[in-house]
């Protein structure tokens, strides 16, 4: 016999809701301490009850693993803004000198920026400028 299907949705009844609050809790707890030992991953759980109440549980410290995921997250952001200053480099769609110019205007601030990797930069170079070769037609 499988198990019934529940809505999920705030259940009503205070006692049911504070019964099925510490089983899930329990459950979750096991499975993050169970990816922690099966995977070998830096797990961190932080759960607050409806009344304030702290749990949780780390498979290392804690405040490694929030340093850590601050770091990522402000890793991440700075890719995502590099990405969107790519996205806005893009070859000038008519070869007018003052189109290039300006597009190798933008392509050496590009060449400056610090975190830019030379490999990246190279990789940025073969792609932009191979969008700007000169496109011949057959007729």
């Amino acid at each position: 016999m499988g198990r019934g299907k529940i809505a999920i949705r705030r259940i009503d009844n205070t006692t049911t809701r504070q019964v099925t609050f510490s089983k899930r809790r329990n459950g979750l707890v096991k499975k993050a301490r169970e990816l922690a030992i099966l995977c070998d991953a830096e797990v961190s759980l932080i759960i607050f009850s409806s009344t304030g109440r702290l749990y949780d549980f780390s498979s290392s410290s804690m405040k490694s693993v929030i340093d850590r995921y601050n770091k990522a997250k402000e890793d991440h952001q700075i890719a995502k803004h590099a990405n969107s200053e790519i996205k806005q480099c893009s070859p000038p769609s008519d070869n007018s000198n003052e189109a290039m110019q300006s597009y190798e205007s933008l392509w050496q601030d590009w060449e400056e920026v610090e975190w830019c990797s030379n490999k990246d930069a190279r990789q940025f170079s073969k792609r932009t400028w191979a969008g700007m070769e000169p496109k011949t037609t057959i007729e």
